[in-house]
């Protein structure tokens, strides 16, 4: 009589993987982002059915369970890309215009989908008013940068808030930007 052996052979690996919330990779710096990845451990299990030194049947099984770890990767501050002037046609009080309208505009959008676009587009200007600067004094200039600053810190958070349809963080955004806004005008005297 031919002895039956079933032979079990589990073979494990895991594997950590991450898996990121984040659905596009603009492959552009965030400021003050937090970047959180779920860790999964994928664990694989191999089972054979063994007659006589030959192989019957064999199954594999994935198991991917949560682990409790949790990654946050806080971006850095300055993290900021390089202002960069994209129209050269365009001095600091068109650029400014341009900003005030992209601003409106998403200030005016029926909904977060609608605010992407001007988003984008004031990301842009308030990179090129940043590079384009301010023919002042030293303190102004630096008065100037900080608030530029400050207003593209807040609409790169802007664009991650909308990208993750946070209608909540979009709006507290905003009224941010529309506070910081006012306060620079205030300064600069430009009402």
């Amino acid at each position: 009589m031919k002895k039956l052996f079933l032979v079990s052979a589990i073979l494990f690996s895991a594997t950590s993987m991450a898996q990121t919330s984040n659905a596009e990779d603009r492959a552009q710096a965030r400021p003050d982002s937090t970047v959180k990845a779920d860790v999964v451990t994928e664990t694989q299990i191999t089972q054979a059915l063994v007659l006589d030194g030959n192989v019957i049947t064999e199954s594999t099984q994935t198991i991917v369970q949560p682990s409790v770890e949790a990654l946050n990767i806080e971006a850095p501050a300055t993290s900021l890309p390089a202002a960069a002037i994209i129209d050269d046609s365009k001095d600091l009080e068109a650029t400014m215009k341009l900003m005030g309208r992209n601003f409106k505009a998403i200030n005016g959008a029926d909904n977060i989908a609608a605010m992407a676009e001007p988003a984008a587009q004031l990301s842009q200007w308030a990179s090129q008013a940043e590079a384009l600067s301010i023919d002042a004094n030293a303190q102004d200039q630096e008065k100037f940068l900080q608030g530029i600053q400050q207003i593209r810190k807040l609409i790169a958070d802007l664009e991650i808030a909308i990208e993750n349809k946070d209608e909540v963080t979009v709006r507290t955004i905003i009224n941010e930007l529309g506070d910081v806004r006012k306060e620079y005008h205030k300064y600069f005297d430009m009402n």
